[in-house]
């Protein structure tokens, strides 16, 4: 990150820090800067809702409370995205008194387009409990010069992408585990899943105890945020080739988790040749896949012998060359929920190949609370 740029992050902290100072209920604390991408800057907040006499929660759009202590119900952690440059407003048109004449002036500016794109695609997809959704902050003390754009959870973005869920009845109605409904209607792509290099779009949640389908009990939700460059394709075969396109970013982005070399995802994206031909099993068909890098050797050596054989298919499926090879959503989500109900801790224990330590549920615990929860 260049100078240039820290003193554009210093600068917005800033004019943040004094916004907030100024909403009269108090109920915003900026907490930290978390990171920039090719459309915005994130920042963190804790946000309590419940401060002031005013505060309402619209069903506009579903909110995930994060519930620290009983005196604080309605507390809130959030995620607040702004433009990259520093409004043209100076410092003497804020009165930190009495509030900003910025309502006189013609500086105000009109967010960018990717940011009101993203407001569009949170709308079309606001009820899916994997993508990032809106919190409705009602008397909202920010301006349109810094439209923010909180984030919440991520995992079935695939399948939200190819099947927005619908509003669910009720009159609190919340988000819902994502659902494959008949054929495709979304074609909606993310096309920046992977490509901040650093997987700078992919946030972590927090895990869920009671998690009926028992994928978040033991490691966290993961987050999918920044739609602004998020499109919709179209033709007879749009919805299709949206799942596959997904389906290929899904992929990058798990060999990037695997190798822990974003170069290898890069090259991959970038100059996409050479695949390898790949059989999940004995007397499957052959295919042709980008995830070479995970496909054994010459000699039947296997590069990464203590991943997974099963996840190993799944994302040299997600890369294959041509789209048919590519794994179903359904296919996809039916093995998911045979391995989260099979593949415990007693079982990696009774696999030669494993120690029987590495993949115990504390050990994952351990890993998660040193690099991701106390990081």
């Amino acid at each position: 990150m260049s100078r240039k740029d820290l003193c554009v992050i210093a600068q917005i902290q800033s004019r943040l820090e004094r916004y907030f100072t100024q909403d009269v209920e108090q109920r915003f604390k900026l907490e930290s800067f978390i990171g920039g991408g090719a459309n915005g800057l994130t920042w963190k907040l804790k946000y309590n809702a419940s401060s002031g006499p005013t505060s309402t929660q619209s069903d506009s759009a579903p909110t995930n409370v994060t519930r620290t202590s009983d005196s604080q119900p309605n507390f809130r952690r959030i995620v607040l995205k702004t433009v990259q440059f520093i409004p043209r407003f100076g410092d003497d048109d804020m009165d930190v008194d009495g509030g900003s004449d910025r309502e006189d002036k013609s500086e105000d500016i009109e967010a960018p387009f990717e940011f009101r794109n993203e407001k569009a695609m949170l709308q079309v997809m606001r009820w899916a409990k994997h993508i990032a959704n809106a919190v409705d902050i009602s008397n909202d003390p920010l301006t349109r010069t810094f439209p923010g754009t909180p984030s919440h959870q991520m995992l079935r973005m695939v399948i939200a992408m190819g099947w927005p869920p619908k509003k669910p009845d009720g009159e609190n109605p919340q988000p819902v585990i994502e659902q494959i409904n008949g054929i495709a209607k979304g074609a909606l792509v993310h096309r920046d899943i992977f490509l901040d290099h650093d997987v700078g779009n992919i946030m972590i949640g927090g895990l869920q105890p009671k998690d009926p389908g028992l994928e978040h009990t033991l490691t966290p939700m993961l987050q999918l945020i920044d739609l602004g460059g998020m499109r919709k394709l179209w033709g007879p075969t749009a919805a299709s080739r949206a799942v596959c396109d997904n389906l290929f970013q899904i992929g990058l982005v798990m060999i990037l988790f695997i190798t822990l070399d974003h170069t290898i995802p890069q090259d991959i994206f970038f100059n996409p040749h050479d695949p390898k031909p790949f059989r999940a099993h004995g007397g499957s068909p052959e295919f042709l896949t980008h995830g070479g890098i995970l496909v054994d050797d010459e000699n039947g050596n296997n590069p990464f012998p203590w991943l997974d054989r099963d996840l190993r298919i799944v994302v040299c499926s997600c890369l294959a060359a041509t789209e048919e090879h590519r794994p179903s959503p359904q296919d996809l989500l039916t093995q998911t929920i045979t391995c989260l109900r099979d593949k415990d801790e007693q079982f990696y224990a009774r696999q030669p190949e494993y120690d029987g330590v590495s993949e115990s549920d504390e050990r994952i615990r351990s890993i998660l609370s040193v690099l991701v929860f106390n990081a």
